[in-house]
């Protein structure tokens, strides 16, 4: 997919127009940090590479880093608990056909890199082929224009109608909402302690569980960044409690 790189000028512009309030019970819902939804009276504010199967996959790829085991099952069954039931896990509609999530392709190509196995690959997608989901549908023809990081209690809605030379070109950006992916990993780590998904070595506790978690999800964000938005700008968006906000270039 072609690329136009916007100024931090016209990120700024991009937040000030398509910035939201999270909205309390849809805090926890989540989509993958490349998608481009429609409908901005639903949207998807906890964003992160592949929505619910890349959390998923950062728990089974945390085990293999760190060293300690995963129950497969009782950590799909956490997660699922935790975001009101299997009819809310989220990935691509396009997950098991040829325009695949692009996150997931990676990790397909070079396991390795994400810190999984073939075996664990397998698993998930299995688990989650059949599922009927409540997903958004994924744009292909907008451009990707930069990365956002996002801290506060705000997200943005990720396509915007950018003027150019040769007329109105819609953009889209990629957004990873890092307040919202903290704060439910931090609930996600005890539940999976809790419902005895994960067995930790002796005096590791739900908050060791969050830090080593949060390594690995940083990995697989590095990961995704790297082999998906190559070249692309990268900014740091705050925002406070009312709305207003600041834009740093990483």
């Amino acid at each position: 997919m072609a690329k136009i790189v916007l100024t931090k000028e016209q990120i700024n512009q991009l937040i000030f127009k398509n910035r939201y309030p999270i909205i309390e019970e849809k805090k926890f819902f989540s989509c993958c940090f490349e998608e481009v939804f429609e409908d901005k009276e639903n949207p998807c504010p906890l964003t992160l590479p592949g929505g619910d199967l890349g959390e998923m996959a950062v728990i089974l790829a945390t085990g293999n880093d760190f060293g300690f085991e995963i129950d497969f099952e009782k950590a799909f069954e956490s997660l699922s608990k935790l975001i009101g039931g299997e009819r809310n896990f989220s990935f691509h509609n396009h997950l098991f056909s040829s325009f695949d999530c692009s996150y997931w392709q990676e990790v397909k190509k070079e396991p390795k890199a994400f810190n999984l196995t073939q075996r664990e690959i397998n698993l998930l997608q299995k688990k989650t082929k059949h599922f009927l989901v409540n997903q958004k549908s994924l744009k292909k023809d907008s451009y990707k224009t930069a990365v956002l990081l996002i801290k506060g209690y705000w997200s943005v809605y990720p396509r915007y109608f950018l003027e150019t030379e040769e007329g109105k070109k819609e953009v889209s950006v990629f957004l990873y909402q890092k307040t919202l992916v903290d704060n439910r990993r931090k609930i996600l780590a005890k539940k999976l302690i809790d419902e005895k998904a994960v067995k930790l070595y002796a005096g590791c506790d739900a908050e060791y569980l969050y830090q080593v978690m949060s390594e690995e999800g940083e990995i697989h964000l590095f990961e995704a960044i790297t082999r998906l938005a190559k070249d692309l700008p990268i900014f740091q968006v705050n925002f406070n409690k009312e709305g207003g906000f600041t834009v740093e270039k990483r």
